[in-house]
């Protein structure tokens, strides 16, 4: 049986787990590890089942258990797909993130995207892990590759508020007239009110419609946290909050939690109860509102309270890929040196950073979005996209961009 054999003085952690999430996870690539005296402490062999050397490397990640904020890896070769120097170690410190424990955060708490090294050395818009393990593999056990290009689609929407204007309690709904009576654009609301016209929040049906045109199943992630300055929903017992996930029941449903539950954990267990209570199963999915989370503590927290799956690793400032790759991947704490059973989804494209922080037109957006796909595809990758229901509601700055929703579930082939 063709296999990829690795050598080294003591089975670290890190090592293997990178190298089983990479070739056995990702490629179903039979790995065995030799431990060898005949090789330095600090140093990796890689042999496939035949004995032939493929690559030998030393690492100062990969048998460490430090947490460095920055590592120095030649970054070009492993770009140019030259496995002589330490990729292993590379792919390892993306996909921990490393790099964001206790660093510098933005106003909201959250890792900023040009302190990623990805960003500062040109290849955020790459998923760089993916593309060189797929060249090795492609070199070394070609038959693991199917020639056949194929691209799974993960089409995520967050709701942070089902309405725009239904199911305020009098008092939200008395000071949202006045502030649009300022504004000019109290007309709308009223309109809805008097059910004149339809809330543009409530475009569900479209959703499914796109999805079922496209043979898709999306994930929903719902907030259900009290209101507060970042959390706008209505209340979960709401009738029309309950009669929105009734209309998207056939679908995956996960916990959006709330703004807070960053620095306060226990909201984390109870938004969890909230959810459980309104759908027919447990809730085992979960994206962070405004993708506000701290490692390793939000990861814990989650795991603790029985997530098993989590679509935070993105940001909404930039389309990319924050761990360097589309796929997804176990969690490894490093706090504790181990592997976690947090399975990771990243995304690689949110609304918000196409037409509110890159400024982007439909054009533009439909055309990265093309790009970024037909480059997964290559590498039988993951498209995995986040909207709002508010982008899809064809009102102020979103005016005409559903198209970019629609293009971004087709498979364009």
């Amino acid at each position: 049986m063709k296999q990829l054999v690795v050598h080294t003085k003591f089975i670290a952690p890190r090592l293997h787990y990178i190298v089983v999430q990479l070739f056995e996870k990702w490629y179903g690539l039979k790995v065995d590890f030799i431990e060898s005296q005949n090789i330095a402490p600090d140093e990796y062999a890689l042999y496939n089942h035949e004995g032939l050397l493929l690559c030998s490397n030393k690492s100062k990640i990969l048998f460490s258990t430090e947490i460095q904020h920055h590592v120095e890896f030649d970054w070009t070769r492993i770009r140019k797909f030259d496995f002589n120097v330490d990729w292993l170690g590379a792919a390892f410190f993306l996909l921990s993130r490393m790099e964001e424990y206790y660093t510098p955060k933005d106003a909201h708490g959250r890792f900023r995207y040009n302190n990623s090294v990805a960003f500062q050395e040109g290849f955020l818009r790459e998923p760089l892990v993916d593309k060189v393990v797929f060249q090795f593999v492609k070199q070394y056990f070609p038959e693991k590759i199917s020639y056949f290009n194929k691209l799974q689609i993960i089409p995520t929407l967050d709701i942070d508020m089902t309405h725009a204007f239904l199911g305020r309690n009098v008092f939200r709904q008395c000071g949202a007239i006045v502030k649009d009576w300022l504004n000019g654009t109290v007309k709308e609301r009223m309109n809805v009110l008097q059910e004149k016209e339809e809330d543009p929040y409530n475009n569900f049906d479209y959703q499914l419609e796109v999805l079922e045109r496209n043979r898709l199943q999306a994930q929903y992630f719902f907030q259900v946290g009290r209101y507060g300055k970042f959390d706008k929903n209505i209340s979960p017992s709401h009738p029309l909050f309950i009669e929105v996930l009734n209309r998207v029941k056939d679908c995956k449903i996960g916990l959006h939690p709330s703004y807070n539950t960053m620095i306060t954990p226990k909201l984390l267990a109870q938004e969890k109860a909230i959810l459980e209570k309104l759908i027919p199963h447990p809730v085992t999915v979960s994206r962070q509102h405004f993708l506000r989370f701290s490692l390793p503590d939000t990861y814990r927290s989650l795991i603790n309270i029985g997530i098993k799956e989590e679509h935070s690793m993105g940001f909404s400032e930039i389309t990319g890929f924050r761990a360097g790759t589309s796929r997804s991947f176990l969690w490894f704490d490093l706090g504790s040196n181990s592997v976690s059973n947090l399975l990771i989804q990243p995304f690689a494209v949110m609304d918000v950073a196409l037409e509110y922080f890159q400024h982007y037109s439909v054009e533009q957006a439909i055309l990265e979005i093309r790009t970024i796909k037909e480059e997964l595809r290559i590498l039988n990758g993951t498209f995995a996209f986040c909207f709002h229901n508010e982008s899809l509601s064809e009102r102020n700055q979103w005016k005409g961009w559903r198209v970019v929703f629609e293009e971004a579930c087709k498979q364009n082939k």
